[in-house]
């Protein structure tokens, strides 16, 4: 099967491009519908200005003038990386009704990017969303539409670059509702996960941690209260690996933008969030950061279809 057509990168060699889905999770009846729509565009935001709202502030990022990634046939999604940002994942999504989304691999030299691949983790007519991969590159996590339940759940497999074992499901990470994973953090022990709670169609962010045995909690919004509300979206939480920062996307100001919370310590809650500088009246989703904090990657639909950006922190 073809892949997209790619943009190559502008500029400076960080600005590679790339971060729940797509921007899409499976609905009940198998197809992939939007998380969250561009209504009510706020009344400030461009690229690199920011917008009106949160608790503490602007956090400045500068984001790169085109997109690395870019089709006019495919949305391009889903951007998560190894640490040392040498080998990218993301998910690809033809225009159309509903075709399925497919994971892929590409690697990246510093200067360009290598010829993508498709991963062999599609087995249905509906693909795959929200691919997280651990930061050693040996885990790649993923949701997968089940025609039994009606919903999504969270998928493992284990591999390096192109080459992945089958994949199993994750029945601990997996809810009566629609699950996605994001790269778990701390030694990969904290995944942060989207889902919808019980009686809502509003996607929330949870965590759940893992033990010495491998398994995991049952996801639950412990320290998240000023994260999450009943009246909003919020989805694609990114962990920093220290624990203490989480950037994800929320509809809280009536679009879908970036934020940042912030706490003291693993047990404490996080903070009031605070938007970051690169959301503009278009969606802001999917956030990834590198190791050290400094470049972001993320997508936006500001020229029509979801394409992968990357922002570095002023």
């Amino acid at each position: 099967m073809a892949l997209g057509a790619l943009r190559p990168p502008h500029g400076h060699a960080a600005v590679l491009l790339l971060a729940v889905l797509s921007g899409h999770i499976c609905g009940c009846d198998g197809a992939f519908v939007n998380l969250g729509g561009s209504e009510g565009a706020l009344t400030a935001g461009n690229a690199g200005t920011g917008v009106a709202a949160g608790g503490g502030g602007v956090e400045s990022w500068r984001v790169s003038g085109e997109p690395l990634m870019a089709s006019d046939s495919f949305q391009l999604s889903n951007p998560t990386l190894t640490a040392d940002q040498q080998q990218i994942y993301y998910t690809q999504q033809a225009l159309g009704d509903a075709p399925p989304t497919l994971a892929v691999h590409a690697t990246f030299d510093g200067q360009k990017l290598g010829g993508p691949s498709e991963l062999s983790l599609t087995t249905d007519r509906f693909g795959v969303g929200s691919l997280a991969v651990s930061a050693d590159g040996s885990e790649l996590w993923f949701s997968r539409f089940d025609e039994t339940s009606g919903q999504s759940d969270i998928w493992r497999s284990v591999g390096q670059g192109d080459s992945w074992d089958p994949a199993m499901r994750v029945p601990e990470l997996s809810t009566p509702f629609d699950d996605s994973p994001r790269p778990p953090a701390v030694a990969g022990t904290i995944m942060p996960l989207s889902s919808k709670p019980e009686g809502s169609v509003l996607m929330q962010i949870y965590f759940a941690t893992r033990g010495s045995d491998g398994t995991w909690s049952a996801p639950n919004q412990d320290h998240l209260a000023l994260v999450n509300s009943p009246k909003y979206l919020s989805a694609d939480g990114f962990l920093t690996e220290d624990g203490l920062s989480l950037y994800f996307a929320s509809k809280r100001d009536g679009n879908s933008n970036l934020y940042v919370a912030h706490r003291a310590s693993l047990d404490g809650d996080f903070d009031e969030p605070a938007p970051l500088s690169v959301n503009t009246p278009s969606e802001e989703r999917m956030p990834w950061l590198s190791a050290d904090e400094r470049t972001m990657y993320f997508v936006s639909d500001q020229l029509g279809t979801y394409a992968l950006y990357v922002a570095t922190r002023e």
